[in-house]
Order: structure tokens, then C-alpha cells, then sequence
């Protein structure tokens, strides 16, 4: 398979608002399991990235490797979840606020985006290390420090996600010059990272909800696996 494979990243155009009622009617590919976990959110917000999110993988699938079945998840250690009826392909998803990335590829992958935001002492002292720290405190405008640890915890997360370990994992320990596979994305105030298991190269392709949407409802997709 090709080495160089795409991150996609959904991002709404601006003052772009979708309601919530127009996304339900997607609800109808989602399997049951999606269907109750959508339900089982409170904040709109989070009922409508369990929907997209789903949408955008789907996508990522048709897009680039030709599958147009629905995928159902299986979860492994630490409820990493993978492709329960589709073979020898992994997949990440993550979102912040509004926006989401997602990934799939032939090995193992996680994936992370952070909005750059004002960072909080006790934040600072859970995930920098004391070189980390150091970098971070070489900077002297505020918007190069929140862009540095925007990069260094993108770069965390990631790689836990690819490892599927416990979120309770020290984050100090894991450094950035000991990931094998890393790739980082700065686009406006936030940013991607990628790890994966083997070396790859990734492109990084920017859709707007709109476009995904318009994908959809032009019937790409039409398998229903809630019977």
C-alpha cells in the first residue's frame, strides 16, 4: 500500500451552525451502539461530533480505500476502539470544540487535535517534563508558548491513543524524541499530531461540515445497520 496516506480534519466554515435536527437524520447508518452513545450525550455539542465524527470515517473509507459498508467498532485494552467487519485497517478519531481529525491506515495509528488556548500552571506541571519546560518557558510571547504546548501535548496524546494506553498514563514520561513516528500540523490556532506504528508519510486534507454533509446526502452511503 502506498506510504503516504491522509489525516482529514472538518472544519466548519466560518459562522458556519448546523442544527442538530438536520444531523439526526444520519442516524439511520449509525449502528446501534453509535445510536445509544449519540443519545446518551447531554451537550449538543457532543451529539453533534459523535455524528459527524462517525461521517467523517466513513468518508475517510470511501475516499480513500473504496469501502462504502458502515463500520462497527470493536474496543480493545482501554477502550481503544477498532474496525470490528473490516480487516487489516486502523482508525483514529479526535476532536476539539468543533473541529475533528480523523485517520485510517494499514497499521497501527492515534491521532490528537488541541486548540491553542491559555494554559494553566497545574496543566503545565502535569504534562511538561523539566526540558520540555524549559522550551516552553524560552519562549517570551504568549502566543509562542500556547502554540509550544499546543505541539507538545498533541504530540502526547497521539501517541497513548496509538498505544491504547490508560489515560491515566504519566504524561511527563512520554517524551517527544522517543516516538519513533511522529508528524505535527500547525493550521491557524491549533494542532494535529499523528503517531503511528510504522513510518509514514501524511498529507493533511481540510473539509468543511458542509462539503461532508452534502457528500452524504447524496446517498454515498445508504446501508441502514440499526435492523
Amino acid at each position: 500500500m502506498n506510504q503516504k496516506e491522509n489525516i482529514y480534519v472538518l472544519i466548519p466554515k466560518q459562522n458556519e451552525e448546523i442544527n442538530l435536527k438536520d444531523l439526526e437524520k444520519f442516524l439511520k447508518i449509525l449502528p446501534k451502539e453509535r445510536v445509544k452513545k449519540y443519545y446518551a450525550y447531554v451537550k449538543e455539542l457532543d451529539k453533534k461530533n459523535c455524528i459527524l465524527s462517525y461521517l467523517l470515517l466513513c468518508y475517510i473509507l470511501n475516499k480513500d480505500y473504496d469501502i462504502f459498508i458502515t463500520p462497527k467498532f470493536k474496543y480493545g485494552k482501554n477502550k481503544k476502539p477498532y474496525f470490528e467487519n473490516i480487516k487489516k485497517l486502523y482508525f483514529n478519531l479526535s476532536h476539539s470544540n468543533n473541529k475533528i481529525a480523523g485517520a485510517v491506515s494499514d497499521c497501527n495509528i492515534g491521532i490528537d487535535i488541541q486548540e491553542q488556548r491559555k494554559i494553566s500552571k497545574s496543566m503545565i506541571k502535569r504534562v511538561l517534563n523539566e526540558k520540555e519546560l524549559d522550551d516552553y518557558l524560552s519562549y517570551t510571547k504568549e502566543i509562542e508558548r500556547k502554540k509550544c504546548f499546543c505541539r507538545l501535548w498533541t504530540i502526547k496524546e497521539s501517541e497513548i491513543k496509538r498505544r491504547g494506553s490508560s489515560v491515566l498514563v504519566d504524561l511527563k514520561q512520554i517524551e517527544k524524541d522517543n516516538i519513533k513516528n511522529i508528524e505535527t500540523f500547525e493550521i491557524k490556532d491549533f494542532c494535529i499530531s499523528i503517531s503511528s506504528e510504522e513510518y509514514k508519510e501524511f498529507n493533511l486534507i481540510q473539509i468543511s461540515t458542509e462539503s461532508l454533509l452534502n457528500y452524504f446526502e447524496r446517498g454515498t452511503l445508504c446501508l441502514n445497520t440499526n435492523k
